[in-house]
């Protein structure tokens, strides 16, 4: 279990507490889908073990049902459970924390400078070695058309 206070969770800037901060000011249909995106890769035994079980009830019989992730279910997860979540999901795959956070990019001329600021530092946190055309391609995808 990751403690916002511990070493792994500490700073302002680490990369599950920036995906934190852009779910936080989400709305309540892309947090779900960060969710969705944030709990895909995980197992039977993580999904139970993450957050002290706070994501157990999105298992079905067939394993995770993300279509029990309803607004109403997402409103029940509280900060520090997210926090968890992306710390764990950051441990398996920094990247995986990057395709959460683009779930907001879906409009990209309409996102407030926080959050455009935020995904900056997510991405120079997870992606850090991203090539310039990577860099130039995420710019021209956040940067309203002229």
């Amino acid at each position: 279990m990751h403690d916002i206070a511990s070493p792994h969770g500490a700073g302002p800037h680490s990369p599950a507490r920036l995906l934190v901060r852009l779910y936080t000011r989400a709305d309540e249909a892309r947090r779900s889908r960060m969710l969705a995106r944030l709990l895909q890769p995980l197992g039977l035994l993580s999904l139970t073990a993450v957050a002290a079980g706070a994501f157990r009830p999105l298992l079905g019989p067939q394993g995770l049902a993300l279509d029990a992730l309803t607004p109403a279910s997402v409103a029940g997860f509280s900060t520090g459970q997210v926090f968890e979540l992306a710390s764990f999901v950051h441990d398996m795959d920094p990247q995986l924390l990057w395709q959460a956070a683009m779930v907001l990019v879906d409009t990209p001329w309409a996102l407030p400078s926080f959050t455009l600021a935020v995904l900056v530092l997510l991405r120079r946190r997870v992606l850090p070695r991203a090539s310039v055309v990577d860099r130039l391609a995420l710019e021209a995808r956040v940067s309203p058309a002229a």
